[in-house]
């Protein structure tokens, strides 16, 4: 049994998978929890790496590093061998919390390599991931992926008009209201999108200006 200062094998690392489409809000719940008092007490360590479609090991070992403030060489320069040096310094055998925002590599190998790099904390070390892409949450999930669903017809038209009209003013313009019900069935449940809207059209009365956002393309 290892204890808690051992340092963590690669394979035994959980990994949660946050998926979603985009606007679903996956990094700002990744960010409730890695901001999360609770959270702060039980890990000696977090960093914060936002990934997007450039799964390049160095640039984001350098992230790591940098979000972990474990080195102030030039880490540019290192090659990949003295960047995992520099990144077990960093780790320090620590119990860490990494999230992985944004994630878009689908290429298991690149995965099992990253996550090989990380293999220097503490059990106890937890990665969570988000992502748009179920096959990401496959290779790289170790528990079920919590899937973010959107929102019902009705709680997507209520945030709507929450955002589109002071309090109670939506009762005195249903015809406008009537034209948000169209807008709201093109947000197709994306809370983003539908507050966005939402507010776009805060304050404006114009029928045309309403039916210009419920007509257009998306």
């Amino acid at each position: 049994m290892l204890s808690q200062d051992d340092p963590a094998d690669e394979e035994e690392i959980p990994v949660l998978p946050i998926v979603g489409v985009g606007g679903m809000r996956k990094t700002a719940l990744a960010e409730l929890v890695f901001n999360d008092e609770a959270v702060d007490a039980h890990f000696e360590l977090k960093l914060w790496v936002c990934v997007s479609h450039d799964f390049d090991l160095k640039r984001l070992v350098v992230k790591a590093i940098k979000a972990g403030k474990g080195s102030d060489g030039d880490l540019g320069s290192m090659n990949l061998e003295k960047l995992q040096k520099a990144l077990l310094v960093c780790l320090n055998a620590k119990k860490y919390l990494l999230v992985l925002d944004d994630v878009w590599n689908e290429d298991s190998r690149k995965w099992v390599e990253l996550k090989q790099l990380f293999a220097g904390g503490a059990v106890g070390s937890k990665i969570v991931v988000t992502t748009r892409s179920s096959q990401v949450a496959k290779i790289t999930g170790t528990s079920t992926p919590l899937h973010l669903e959107a929102l019902p017809y009705e709680k997507s038209l209520s945030l709507f008009l929450k955002f589109a009209f002071k309090k109670g003013e939506e009762k005195q313009r249903p015809n406008l209201v009537d034209i948000g019900e169209g807008i709201v069935k093109k947000c197709k449940g994306v809370p983003l999108v539908v507050k966005t809207l939402g507010s776009m059209l805060f304050s404006k009365t114009s029928e045309q200006e309403w039916k210009l956002v419920r007509d257009s393309e998306t």
